[in-house]
């Protein structure tokens, strides 16, 4: 088949078993919904996120994108069809993001989001200094200042 360029987010659903082998590129995401299996087996280069709401991503070899999310619905899976691993920017597994990591099909835990002998690796985020904002609700408060010690550290 041929190729594809994303541009902005494209949904390819799948009901049963497709396969592109053509190259998928661009800096879109890629969507893939229906509760099929897609496999993807070209040399993609698209830059992207990657969304997995339904069903069964499979890809043949580790392209993703370093600064590119991947985020997989409850109920969907990610066929990691390659050996080794593979850098991603982040991580979402049922709506909530993970920590920094590495993630396949052995991860306690969330290891039932991932098929196949790949893994992936989440960075550790340091945050740069900055400004902290504190909400807090139900506080009642009489005065005209108020001081709360906080710490924190890197480890």
């Amino acid at each position: 088949t041929g190729g594809i360029t994303l541009s902005g987010a494209v949904t390819i659903t799948a009901r049963g078993t497709s396969t592109l082998t053509g190259v998928i590129g661009g800096g879109g995401t890629l969507v893939k919904s229906g509760d099929g299996t897609l496999t993807l087996s070209g040399a993609n280069t698209y830059s992207g996120d990657t969304l997995i709401t339904a069903g069964t991503l499979s890809i043949s070899s580790s392209y993703l994108s370093d600064l590119a999310a991947v985020k997989i619905d409850s109920g969907a899976f990610f066929n990691l069809g390659f050996s080794g691993s593979d850098s991603i920017g982040s991580l979402w597994l049922g709506g909530l993001q993970m920590a920094g990591g590495t993630y396949d099909s052995s991860t306690a835990t969330y290891g039932s989001y991932f098929t196949g002998g790949g893994s992936l690796v989440v960075p550790t985020v340091v945050p740069e200094p900055g400004t902290l904002v504190l909400l807090f609700t139900g506080l009642a408060f009489a005065g005209s200042s108020w001081r709360k010690r906080l710490a924190s550290s890197r480890n």
